[in-house]
């Protein structure tokens, strides 16, 4: 993602477009994981979110352009991809040796914290389930 205030908010109105657009053809959306494998560098075009940048756009976008147009939606992290327990690069060069700090680094800006309803953690995912689940 090219972090720029433009783009975020951009990003921040498809995301309210789409909702509207399922819901005014009788689909409601409950839920949004903001992106699928946000560690996933593949040899084709990839949406890389760090920690840091993700949280940016849940608490300084996402979030309140929810707030503002009432929409009862969820908003979730994740799917995280990639095991805590698998040494691995990803995106980024981040070893994904522990990713719960990706999660962490988000839910302790208070703020952000407000907007999340929970996190979406793929295949291995279940060895943080219950550390995310402590913590928070």
């Amino acid at each position: 993602m090219v972090m720029t205030p433009e783009n975020l908010t951009a990003y921040a109105d498809y995301f309210v477009r789409y909702i509207r657009a399922y819901r005014d053809r009788g689909v409601r959306i409950t839920q949004l994981h903001v992106q699928n494998e946000v560690f996933a560098d593949q040899k084709f075009p990839s949406c890389l979110w760090s920690s840091a940048d993700l949280k940016v756009f849940i608490r300084d976008y996402l979030g309140p352009r929810f707030e503002r147009e009432d929409l009862d939606v969820a908003i979730f992290l994740g799917t995280l991809n990639g095991p805590e327990d698998m040494a691995w690069t990803g995106g980024y060069g981040m070893r994904l040796d522990n990713y719960n700090r990706y999660v962490d680094d988000i839910l302790f800006d208070d703020k952000a914290r407000g907007y999340i309803a929970g996190i979406g953690y793929q295949w291995a995912g279940q060895n943080c389930i219950a550390r995310t689940h402590e913590s928070w």
